[in-house]
C-alpha cells in the first residue's frame, strides 16, 4: 500500500468495506495519533463533519468515564503501540456535547514504512440499558433464577431466591454441581430429565423435584429450565412450592385414609348378620349387602335399581297389611323408624320369613334427606325361643297358682279361728305369710297376663258400657292402705264429670288403672299426692283421657325409653321401692292398648310422673 503525500491519506482501496459497515471505523497513523480517514457511519454516530476529525486524536469524542480528558485517546494508543488488541466499553461524546456508551475494538497493523491503528466503534448504550434491567431482574425478582454451564453442570449466576430458600452462600452454590444439592430420591430423575434437554429432544423442560437445604430439611421446587447450546449454558427459574406440595400430600393422605376408611366400612356391610339396603329419595335401590341379597332370595342384580317395595315385600303379622308405610315416615319425620317382631317378609318362592326391620335416614351438609338405609334380619329363632319361653311362662304359672290359692283358703280359715283361737304372736306370723302369698300370686296374675300377650291373643275383652269415673273411685278404694301406709293423699281433681261413660272390660281395665294408680303411691314422698283428673271433653271428641299424677321420684330422662318393657325398672325405682317385678307398666300398656287406647306419660326426675290413659268414648244416646 502506499500514502499520498499531500493529503496524508491512505491510498490502498478500502471504500468499499467503509460504505458498506455499519460500525464506525476511524484510521489513526502512529506514532503521531492522528486521524487519516472515516466512514460515514462514524460521521452519522457522533454528528461531527469529516474535516473536523481528520488530523485529530479523537481527543474531541473520547472521554474515560467521568471527567473528560484530552489524553484518552492516546492511552489507547499507547496500548495498541506495544501490539496489543484493545477492546473496551468507552464514554464518547457527540457534536452535541451528549454522551452515549461505545464499545471499541482497536487493531494495530502496518503498512510499509507506516504504522496504522483501525479503530472500530459499536454504540451499546441500548444494549446496556437492557443488560442492566436484566441484572436487576435477576437479583431482585422473588423466583430463584440461575445460569448454568453446561459441561461442568455447575452454577455461574444465582439470585439472591437460592441462598434465601435453600440457605447456603452464593459461593457454596457454585463450588458444586447442581445436582449434588437434589434429594437422592430425585436425583436419577432428574438428571435424565437434564440429559433429554442437553440432547435438544426437549427444547423447554418443565420438574418438579426436592431440593436438600443447609439446615437438612427439604424444599419442593418447581423448575422451567432451557439449554442455549451455542453458549454453552441452561436458564432456568425455579418457584418454593413447598406448601402447596405439602398441601396435596395431605390431601392425598386424607383421600387414602378416605378409601381405607371407606373399604373398612364396605367390608363391614358385606359381612354384617343383618341384611341391608340402601335407597335414594325415590326408594330406588342403590346398595345391598350379601345378607341382605341372601334374606330376600334374590341376586343383587335384579334387587339394584329397582324399587324398595318391590323387593322388600313385608305385611304385618296380625292383619296381613303392607308394613312399610314406616319407611315412608322415616323420610316424612327424617327420623329413625323400626318394627320389632311384627312384620313378616314375602318371598319369592311363597315362604315367609319373621323379621325385624328398622329405616334410617340419610342427610346432606343442609340436613334435607336424599335416602335411607333399611336394616332387616330374621328373627325365626328369637321367635322360637320366645314361644318356648311363654309356654314355659304359662305351664309354670298355673301351676303355681292353684297351690297358692290353696294356701291362701287355709290362711283365711286359720285367721277366721275355724283351726282354734290364735295367740297374737301366732296372728302377726299368719298374717306376714298371708301378705307375702298376695304378693305371689299378684306375680302369677301378672306372669299369665304377660303369657297371654305374648302368645299372639294378648285379649279377648268382653267389652261392655262402663263408668270410668267408676271405676276410678273403685281403683282409689283398694288402694287407700296402701297409701295410708305411705302417708300419701290420693284424690280426684275438682273438675273430674260424676260419670264418663266407655266400652271397655271391667276386670282388665280396672287392674290397669289399680296398676298405674299403685305405682304411683309406692313412688311418692310421704306428704306427697296423687292426683286423679281427666281432660275436658268437648262436643266432637271421641277419646276420652284420664290421668293420674304425683309428685315422686320421677323417671331419669335416658330411661324413659324403656318404662314400658317387661321387667323393667328404673334405677331410682330399683333404691326407692326394691320389690317388684317390673311387669305392671308392661300390663297396663298392653291392657289399653287391646281396648283400642293409648298409654303415654310425661316425667321429670325428682319432679314426679303422670300417666295418661286413652280410651275410645261411648256417647249415651
Amino acid at each position: 500500500m502506499a500514502m499520498d503525500p499531500k493529503n496524508e491519506q491512505v491510498s490502498f482501496d478500502y471504500h468499499a468495506l467503509f460504505a458498506q459497515a455499519g460500525e464506525a471505523i476511524f484510521i489513526h497513523e502512529l506514532p503521531s495519533g492522528k486521524v487519516v480517514d472515516l466512514n460515514e457511519a462514524a460521521v452519522k454516530m457522533f454528528g461531527y463533519e469529516r474535516d473536523e476529525l481528520i488530523g485529530t486524536k479523537n481527543d474531541k469524542i473520547f472521554i474515560s468515564q467521568a471527567p473528560f480528558s484530552a489524553t484518552a485517546a492516546m492511552r489507547v494508543m499507547r496500548t495498541l503501540q506495544k501490539g496489543q488488541t484493545l477492546c473496551k466499553e468507552w464514554l464518547v461524546q457527540k457534536v452535541d456535547r451528549s454522551t452515549f456508551l461505545t464499545e471499541i475494538i482497536a487493531r494495530k497493523f502496518e503498512s510499509g514504512e507506516r504504522t496504522y491503528v483501525v479503530v472500530y466503534a459499536r454504540d451499546i448504550s441500548r444494549r446496556k440499558e437492557v443488560q442492566e434491567q436484566y441484572e436487576r431482574l435477576f437479583n431482585v425478582s422473588g423466583a430463584m433464577v440461575c445460569i448454568a454451564d453446561l459441561k461442568t453442570g455447575k452454577y455461574i449466576k444465582l439470585s439472591p431466591a437460592f441462598t434465601e430458600v435453600l440457605g447456603y452462600s452464593e459461593k457454596e452454590l457454585m463450588a458444586k454441581p447442581m445436582t449434588s444439592f437434589i434429594h437422592p430420591d430425585d436425583r436419577k430423575r432428574t438428571e435424565a430429565l437434564i440429559g433429554e434437554m442437553l440432547e435438544r429432544s426437549v427444547p423447554v423442560m418443565q420438574f418438579e423435584n426436592r431440593y436438600l437445604c443447609k439446615d437438612g430439611s427439604e424444599k419442593w421446587l418447581s423448575w422451567k429450565a432451557r439449554a442455549i447450546h451455542d453458549e454453552g449454558i441452561a436458564v432456568a427459574m425455579a418457584y418454593d412450592i413447598t406448601d402447596r406440595k405439602q398441601a396435596e400430600i395431605e390431601r392425598e393422605l386424607a383421600l387414602e385414609s378416605h378409601r381405607q376408611e371407606r373399604d373398612k366400612m364396605a367390608t363391614i356391610v358385606e359381612q354384617m348378620g343383618d341384611g341391608l339396603l340402601v335407597i335414594d329419595r325415590s326408594g330406588t335401590v342403590e346398595l345391598i349387602n350379601k345378607m341382605g341379597a341372601l334374606l330376600i332370595g334374590r341376586s343383587r342384580q335384579k334387587v339394584i335399581g329397582k324399587h324398595y317395595s318391590k323387593m322388600l315385600k313385608m305385611v304385618f303379622e296380625k292383619n296381613r297389611k303392607p308394613a312399610d308405610g314406616f319407611i315412608q315416615l322415616m323420610f316424612e319425620k327424617g327420623n329413625r323408624r323400626q318394627l320389632t317382631n311384627h312384620a313378616l317378609l314375602l318371598l319369592p318362592d311363597g315362604e315367609e320369613l319373621p323379621i325385624a326391620v328398622s329405616a334410617a335416614p340419610q342427610t346432606d351438609a343442609e340436613g334435607k334427606v336424599i335416602g335411607g338405609v333399611i336394616v332387616f334380619r330374621d328373627v325365626s329363632e328369637e321367635r322360637e325361643i320366645d314361644r318356648l319361653k311363654t309356654e314355659f311362662v304359662s305351664v309354670a304359672t298355673h301351676q303355681l297358682h292353684t297351690p297358692l290359692t290353696g294356701i291362701k283358703w287355709f290362711i283365711e280359715m286359720l285367721l277366721t279361728g275355724r283351726g282354734g283361737k290364735l295367740l297374737d304372736r301366732q296372728k302377726e306370723y299368719i298374717e306376714h305369710i298371708q301378705e307375702s302369698n298376695e304378693r305371689m300370686i299378684k306375680l302369677i296374675n301378672n306372669l299369665l297376663n304377660v303369657s297371654k300377650i305374648e302368645s299372639g291373643t294378648p285379649f279377648i275383652v268382653q267389652k261392655e258400657h262402663l263408668d270410668l269415673m267408676e271405676m276410678v273411685r273403685k281403683a282409689i278404694a283398694d288402694n287407700i292402705e296402701a297409701a295410708n301406709d305411705q302417708r300419701v293423699r290420693v284424690k280426684k281433681c275438682k273438675h273430674a264429670p260424676k260419670r264418663f261413660m266407655v266400652s271397655a272390660d271391667r276386670n282388665k281395665l280396672q287392674m290397669a288403672i289399680n296398676n298405674l294408680l299403685n305405682n304411683a303411691i309406692r313412688f311418692s314422698h310421704p306428704g306427697d299426692e296423687v292426683t286423679f283428673g281427666c281432660e275436658p271433653l268437648t262436643k266432637t271428641a271421641n277419646t276420652a283421657t284420664i290421668y293420674i299424677r304425683d309428685q315422686g321420684i320421677g323417671i331419669p330422662k335416658k330411661e324413659q325409653a324403656h318404662i314400658f318393657e317387661k321387667f323393667f325398672r328404673a334405677s331410682n325405682a330399683l333404691t326407692h321401692a326394691p320389690e317388684g317385678t317390673g311387669l305392671g307398666l308392661y300390663v297396663a300398656k298392653a291392657v289399653i292398648e287391646g281396648h283400642g287406647g293409648a298409654l303415654t306419660f310425661e316425667s321429670k326426675k325428682g319432679k314426679g310422673t303422670t300417666f295418661y290413659i286413652h280410651l275410645p268414648l261411648t256417647r249415651e244416646g
